[in-house]
């Protein structure tokens, strides 16, 4: 009698560990998949370089003197009008550490031709 007591008690032990497994299994498949959703939907706006390899042709408006270049999610974003156009694949911390503070702190550009001799600095 004793004995069948202690096998029902291992039987009920492995399934509650078998289930909790189960539970963190589940809950470690959903973190990764919403790891990758939000991941693929970062990609969209990161990735500015074209089949070639060179800088795209950014479509910003000439009259506008309000852009800024500076460190987003590690990444260098550049800013209009306080929206993010898009970021570049070049990560702030493998720069010097001048530049890095220039980034965190804001590189301001007046026009189009000096966001653009910015950003050439960076690729």
């Amino acid at each position: 009698m004793e004995s069948e007591n202690t096998n029902e008690l291992y039987i009920e032990k492995k399934y509650f560990y078998f289930t909790v497994f189960l539970i963190l299994l589940l809950f470690a498949a959903s973190l990764m998949t919403c790891f990758f959703v939000f991941d693929s939907k970062l990609e969209k706006i990161a990735s500015p370089k074209n089949d070639t390899g060179a800088l795209p042709v950014i479509n910003i408006s000439e009259d506008n003197d309000d852009y800024e270049v500076k460190e987003y999610n590690g990444r260098i974003g550049v800013f209009e009008d306080g929206s993010l156009l898009y970021t570049l694949d070049v990560y702030v911390f493998t720069l010097p550490k001048s530049d890095q503070k220039l980034l965190s702190d804001g590189i301001k550009a007046e026009s189009k031709e000096e966001l653009n001799r910015i950003l050439e600095e960076y690729y």
